[in-house]
């Protein structure tokens, strides 16, 4: 892009120079090809009152275009063609073959293809010939039933040249633009190369030349890089719209304007600081108020979606489902009938009545049937309510009394998951705002792509499957919490996104983060399904560290010709170890001075307040929240002074330098392949049946673990550290087995407890029902230390009171509700430790005067009490130089 020139008119007036435009343009993915369309029409619309839209879309949906044609083309020859498969349904393929290694052999199954891998015996591993034994069956698998992937249409499209032509013909397409490619695959090579056999013009990007270096920040760490890069933003927009050119857009709509974007590596794993950041930086009411009266939304949006089960619309159709043919917590219960995207909104007028009888009869979970008892007992027939819901509530029993107890094929499923939906009325007759319309789009999409090939799928695979509900329902849960979603933004002046989505966008200014030596390039990855020197002979996707310097290369080369302006940073520190700027940089563009930061620009992101904790603070008046609940009571029970530090001045121990994967690491992937585990289980009798479950999840959260530390799980630590977890959870799972029959109620339930006019925000680990009894389970990587002296582990007191809150109980009802309060971990070298602290008879009360004790200390402000265990707490403790404490033994050692 040439330097001055407005990104919205860039590609636009690139097109009107070439001698002759081109009749479509590919892109590589969606987003590229919605803001070139955008700004085509935008520029069009200047000068035109009519004009034509411009032909752009991206390779997939041109490809599926093609074959579309094609399969029409063969029909009226009298020819059938394959059923092309669609992801999903080759992951079933898949796992009918490889069972949970499906997903990792399908994508080295498409490299391999793609980059046309031979794969020798002679130069393969045992698990690599099991993988080409595998891709040998799929092929015979798609073969008998006449199926084809992706992969099969393009060649297919390629060995029939004389269609590809007539279709190309058809739409009077004689020469293609391909823009935004980083690099071309052997298989797309081998497409373009038919195509202009056939005397297509295929032109492989815009003839674009480097701009001027950029410019080079270096900052302290990664949150000053992060604010920086938030106040950059906000600084440059402002200076660009002042400028002449702008001024005549300012009253048109959030697509006009400056456009520019802070890219940042691996944002969908950081995506929940970096809003919360941007938030609080760009302030865009006040500021942006000011450049025009009249705004829709914020003026930048952060792209990195989130799972489709993440979505409050969807969540409360997956509560709706488990409602009408299982049953729902009490929790669950209550968001739906706060939801008006259901029979009318008529569930809100009944909840506050319904719930507080739920509170009386101190039920835990409720069924369809109960909610309906209740409506009948209750409400006037003549009641609004009461004629929207009585009816709804009637064909939902019909559906529950007929299928919820079958066993049937997934999309008989389907088609009655459809059929509910459609008696529950949902999402409501209230007009969507963007994003629920926007996600509703998306669901359709989802919905569309299970019902494909139907036929001819479930013949060859599926009447066999039959599934229960809570098996259908745990699939559909499992695939939305795999499909990521992103709404459109409402507007592109200021652009979050990653490293790969912002590529060839064309840009005012961009700022990319993150550009530090450790992180940029990526670390090479071989796939270990594929022969180690055919993926390096081939060049195959992070087979190598030189294919990788070379990717990164390109990508960076790639961002400096589609915008007017760059900026590069990198943290000098991570977790206090010193970082370097990437080498790529300076290869790319030589020798960068890095920048100092404007103080006046770069305001601070925080004001100190310092705090003088001597013999103690400022007694706490009314109520009062706390952070930290657990961490900081914990550390009030060991030394007041800490507690004060965490519960009152709101300081934070940093963490050391990671240099090895930690327990803390592994017991948390503990922790979350439990949670999702029993998120689908719920009983033993489902666990019993399901047990081959747990080696997917095991390697999904695994695998999502690595991302965000690669230098340490590595290939061969990511088994040893998958066999590890999985032998621990199983171990779990048998002694599961053997304890009295039990109901899980809920896993990661959020709670705001109120105790002692405190309120704390808790995350409730898990809570079971065993009888009429309750069970309550904190899980750890090894047992607590636990003391009558001070409140050192509170978090099953905390939980206790929790359950109380939510079921209505007082304090003497808890404590006979509880049957067990456990401790429960799991080690290699100890096996299962289930510590149940309701074997005493006497620990609620206990602990809860502990807890009293605790709190009525942090009201106090006591800051300077003698820790529990003291020299083993003082040694060590961080902040020694600054206790009072221990300059009160020093002068004791010194009076002595």
């Amino acid at each position: 892009m040439s330097q001055g020139r407005q990104a919205r008119s860039w590609f636009h007036s690139q097109l009107h120079q070439m001698a002759q435009q081109p009749d479509q343009i590919i892109t590589p993915n969606q987003r590229l090809a919605l803001f070139l369309s955008r700004d085509w029409a935008q520029q069009e619309s200047l000068v035109h009152d009519v004009w034509a839209p411009l032909a752009v879309c991206p390779w997939g949906t041109w490809l599926s275009s093609l074959w579309q044609g094609f399969t029409l083309e063969k029909a009226l020859l009298g020819e059938s063609t394959p059923v092309l498969l669609t992801h999903d349904e080759q992951v079933q393929l898949w796992q009918s073959l490889a069972a949970e290694h499906a997903e990792a052999a399908l994508e080295a199954d498409q490299l391999a293809r793609i980059w046309g891998l031979v794969q020798e015996p002679s130069g393969c591993n045992d698990h690599q010939l099991q993988q080409k034994k595998w891709q040998e069956a799929y092929a015979a698998l798609k073969q008998k039933h006449q199926y084809i992937d992706q992969i099969d249409m393009l060649k297919m499209l390629m060995q029939a040249p004389e269609i590809t032509q007539r279709l190309l013909q058809h739409k009077n397409i004689s020469s293609l633009l391909f823009y935004g490619f980083i690099e071309y695959t052997p298989l797309q090579e081998a497409f373009i190369a038919v195509l202009k056999e056939l005397n297509i013009k295929c032109i492989l990007g815009l003839d674009q030349q480097l701009q001027a270096k950029p410019v080079l920040h270096e900052w302290t760490d990664v949150d000053a890089e992060l604010y920086g890069a938030a106040q950059w933003a906000r600084r440059r927009w402002f200076e660009l719209a002042a400028q002449p050119e702008w001024s005549d857009l300012k009253q048109d709509d959030l697509f006009n304007g400056p456009r520019i974007a802070v890219v940042i590596p691996d944002l969908a794993q950081h995506q929940e600081v970096v809003r919360s950041v941007f938030y609080e930086v760009l302030q865009w009411q006040g500021d942006f108020e000011a450049y025009e009266s009249e705004i829709a939304s914020s003026p930048w949006t952060l792209s990195a979606g989130q799972p489709m089960a993440d979505y409050p619309l969807l969540s409360l159709l997956l509560h709706l489902l488990d409602l009408t043919f299982f049953k729902v917590a009490q929790v669950d219960l209550e968001y739906i009938l706060s939801s008006e995207h259901w029979a009318e909104n008529a569930g809100a007028v009944i909840a506050p009545a319904l719930l507080s009888s739920m509170r009386q009869q101190g039920r835990l979970d409720w069924q369809l049937q109960d909610v309906r008892t209740w409506l009948l007992d209750n409400l006037s027939a003549d009641a609004p309510a009461f004629q929207i819901l009585l009816p709804v509530f009637d064909q939902l029993l019909k559906l529950r009394q007929a299928f919820a107890f079958q066993q049937l094929s997934w999309h008989e499923w389907l088609d009655i998951f459809l059929d509910t939906i459609d008696v529950l009325l949902w999402p409501g007759k209230e007009e969507l705002n963007s994003e629920n319309f926007q996600l509703i789009q998306r669901w359709h999409s989802w919905w569309l792509a299970q019902e494909e090939d139907e036929i001819s799928l479930n013949s060859a695979l599926e009447q066999s499957q039959k599934l229960t509900y809570l098996q259908a329902i745990g699939r559909i849960r499992k695939s939305w919490r795999e499909t990521m979603f992103q709404p459109e933004a409402s507007t592109d002046r200021i652009l979050v996104l990653g490293l790969l989505e912002a590529a060839a966008l064309p840009l005012d200014d961009v700022y990319i983060t993150g550009l530090s030596a450790s992180q940029w390039p990526a670390n090479s990855q071989p796939n270990p399904f594929l022969p180690y020197e055919e993926q390096r002979k081939h060049q195959v996707p992070r087979s190598t560290p030189v294919r990788e310097i070379w990717y990164g290369e390109a990508l960076l080369k790639l961002y400096a010709k589609s915008t007017s302006s760059l900026n590069l940073s990198y943290p000098a520190s991570v977790d206090d170890v010193p970082q370097f700027l990437s080498p790529l940089v300076f290869n790319v563009f030589g020798q960068l001075p890095p920048q100092q930061s404007e103080r006046h620009i770069f305001t601070s992101r925080m004001q100190l307040e310092w705090i003088d904790i001597d013999e103690s603070l400022e007694p706490l008046q009314g109520k009062q929240a706390l952070k930290s609940a657990t961490s900081g009571l914990q550390m009030q029970a060991y030394c007041p002074f800490l507690g004060a530090l965490a519960l009152r001045a709101g300081i934070r121990i940093v963490d050391p330098a990671k240099v090895a994967v930690s327990g803390a690491d592994r017991g948390s992937w503990m922790h979350r392949v439990l949670e999702l585990l029993w998120q689908d289980w719920s009983t033993p009798n489902l666990m019993l049946q399901n047990r081959k479950q747990v080696m997917p999840v095991v390697k999904a959260v695994l695998e999502k673990a690595s991302q965000s530390m690669p230098a340490l799980m590595t290939p061969v630590m990511l088994e040893v550290e998958m066999q590890r977890l999985y032998g621990l959870v199983m171990k779990s799972i048998d002694y599961e087995l053997e304890r009295e029959a039990f109901v899980v109620e809920a896993t990661e339930q959020k709670v705001r407890l109120n105790v002692f006019d405190f309120e704390f925000d808790l995350r409730l680990d898990r809570w079971d029902r065993q009888g009429e009894k309750i069970v309550l389970i904190d899980y750890k990587s090894s047992p607590p230390s636990v003391s009558d002296q001070r409140l050192i582990a509170p978090q099953l007191i905390l939980y206790a009171l929790s359950i109380g809150q939510i079921l209505g109980l007082s304090k003497d009802e808890i404590k006979d509700a509880i049957a067990e309060a456990v401790y429960f971990a799991v080690r290699p070298s100890k096996g299962v430790e289930w510590c149940n602290l309701a074997e005493d008879d006497g620990w609620f009360e206990q602990d809860f005067n502990l807890l009293s004790q605790a709190l009525t200390e942090v009201r106090a402000g006591y800051a300077v009490l003698e820790p529990l265990e003291g020299e083993r707490t003082c040694n060590h403790c961080q902040y020694q130089s600054y206790c009072r404490v221990q300059d009160r033994r020093e002068e004791e050692v010194l009076h002595g």
